[in-house]
């Protein structure tokens, strides 16, 4: 049976646009030159959606793209394959349970606030006092040597494997882990994005020359140049994708307009979004294209022994292949699973356990890459879909609290960011991680530990 011939791709391709029309209706609505509107735009979690719904729809662009383009995805799955109605059915729950997170968190916020609060409150008053006058000096000398650790990390990478892994991907294999954890440090960088741009006026004179060098816009251009180029070179196009998409999302949420607030308290902002979403909505997938493809479009070329001319329809073609891909696992993950799950939480445990240095624990995407039946050998690149562990681990009630839980979480991220600027690095970097996790997955530690940041930040913040 052809593509053609099978009614499920066409169901789940008018239930994909559907969604995806539904959403960027949505976002342009929002985006009307009105203050009210404005005031109660929930950008942030369309830049989610419109991804999250964009990446099922590219799954029935196939018509438009050449096979040759999408060299990773088996021809019977593409001649032949689609997703079946009750795959789309889960996918497009997720989704919905994301927005219902994010809009149940203020209420959240109201009534468990206090708690949270208080977990952190005492510690950080603590180090405020000892600080003093310090605190934003102490903060922009740490981000920058998280930073310089992650790209000496990444020099190491290089020097170890003895070569470049993006033109050499068979070295990837033998890439030290701890040194590849070490290396994603440097999207850190975007947290010290507020005090460049937005709060230059907040940084005290009392820096010492050199760091306000390193922090002048010139300055901090030329580390975002010089990590996006050594990311890029590791082969691993999550990693620069996660650093520009963070800077992007930062650039996007700005405030535009400030507004001046008692006891001098410059760092705290009304937001007022960019005007002509629509063209910023494209220029999103221009960056997504632009960060994910180049990157793995020349490792696809190095996998597969492509020409280089056939690099920029690979480049067009690798989103495709990715979403075809994260449908086709997504689809296979639920019909293992079932209603109730497979391993209650177990999973979850391992993958966590597995970043134990000495600890032989199998993690959420090697587990999908066996269920999936992919050769060893292939098991440590597997991507495990926004929802695909969490349906492993719990069944449906997994995947609607996974998504509950990182739509509330975007939603408190953004209150927090609408109220103290300097909040919008942390918020920026997380939202990016979880662009990036629709197709990467949620059970890893680059998930929880911008999530984590997010609420140290904000929390840190609210000390006065």
């Amino acid at each position: 049976m052809t593509l053609f011939d099978n009614p499920d791709f066409f169901l789940g391709a008018l239930a994909a646009c559907s969604a995806l029309v539904l959403t960027l209706g949505c976002f342009v609505f929002r985006a009307r030159p009105s203050p009210k509107v404005r005031s109660r735009s929930p950008t942030p979690v369309l830049l989610f959606l419109v991804p999250y719904l964009g990446f099922l729809a590219l799954s029935f662009a196939r018509p438009f793209i050449a096979i040759e383009d999408v060299p990773s995805v088996q021809t019977a799955v593409y001649y032949a394959w689609a997703a079946d109605p009750l795959t789309v059915a889960l996918y497009l729950l997720g989704g919905l349970s994301f927005y219902a997170g994010y809009i149940l968190s203020p209420a959240f916020g109201r009534r468990y606030g206090g708690f949270i609060e208080s977990l952190f409150r005492p510690g950080f008053e603590k180090a405020k006092s000892f600080l003093r006058g310090r605190k934003v000096h102490f903060f922009l000398l740490s981000v920058l040597l998280l930073w310089v650790i992650g790209l000496g990390a990444n020099i190491a990478l290089f020097i170890q494997v003895r070569g470049i892994p993006l033109f050499q991907i068979g070295i990837r294999e033998s890439e030290d882990p701890k040194l590849t954890f070490l290396a994603q440090f440097q999207p850190l960088l975007v947290l010290a994005a507020p005090y460049v741009t937005t709060l230059r006026g907040t940084i005290p004179g009392t820096l010492s020359k050199s760091l306000l060098r390193v922090f002048k816009p010139q300055g901090y251009a030329v580390l975002i140049l010089i990590s996006l180029t050594m990311l890029t070179l590791l082969g691993a196009r999550n990693l620069p994708a996660k650093l520009a998409l963070s800077l992007f999302v930062f650039w996007l949420l700005s405030p535009v307009n400030r507004v001046s607030e008692p006891n001098g308290n410059r760092g705290r902002g009304r937001f007022s979004l960019a005007n002509k979403k629509l063209r910023i909505a494209v220029a999103l997938g221009i960056v997504l294209f632009a960060t994910i493809g180049l990157a793995g479009a020349l490792s696809k070329v190095e996998i597969y022994r492509l020409s280089p001319q056939s690099l920029p329809g690979t480049i067009m073609g690798a989103p495709v292949a990715d979403s075809i891909g994260n449908l086709y696992s997504f689809q296979a993950l639920a019909n293992y699973s079932g209603m109730y799950g497979r391993f209650h939480g177990g999973l979850l445990y391992t993958t966590y356990l597995s970043y134990i240095p000495g600890r032989d624990e199998l993690y959420a995407n090697y587990v999908v890459g066996e269920i999936l039946g992919y050769p060893a050998s292939q098991l440590q690149s597997i991507s495990s879909t926004f929802n695909g562990p969490a349906l492993l681990d719990f069944g449906i009630l997994g995947l609607i609290l996974n998504s509950l839980l990182f739509g509330g979480l975007l939603g408190y991220g953004w209150h927090a960011a609408r109220g103290a600027s300097r909040n919008l690095g942390a918020f920026s970097l997380f939202l990016a991680s979880l662009i990036l996790d629709i197709h990467l997955g949620t059970y890893n530690i680059w998930t929880a530990f911008p999530a984590l940041i997010l609420i140290a930040t904000v929390e840190y913040n609210k000390v006065p």
